[in-house]
């Protein structure tokens, strides 16, 4: 498995933990890449996270040098686009304070 893919699994599986682990580890690359359709940043932006170990790990990826916030995942959408159709409010308001947003 990936790097990328276990880090998005970690997020999915809600392991801060292994988030953390594997962001310190993984460089910017890495923590940018689409993998099975989205990145690390979309599915801490998506539905399948409770609001604590969302808004940990959100923090944590916006946090890392280098993080595209704008990054377009398989269907076209940024993280932003994903946190408003998920109605994940602390995801949208941390995205929008993002340095580079559009």
């Amino acid at each position: 498995m990936s790097s990328t893919k276990q880090l998005i699994s970690a997020i999915q599986n809600k392991d801060n933990g292994k988030v953390f682990e594997l962001s310190e580890i993984l460089d910017v690359g890495e923590i940018n890449k689409v993998v099975g359709g989205k990145t690390p940043l979309h599915a801490a932006c998506d539905k399948h996270n409770d609001k604590q170990t969302n808004d940990q790990t959100l923090d944590k990826l916006l946090n890392t040098t280098g993080i595209d916030v704008n990054i377009k995942d398989d269907g076209g959408w940024t993280p932003l686009h994903a946190a408003v159709v998920f109605n994940n409010v602390y995801a949208v308001s941390r995205l929008l304070a993002s340095p580079g947003i559009q």
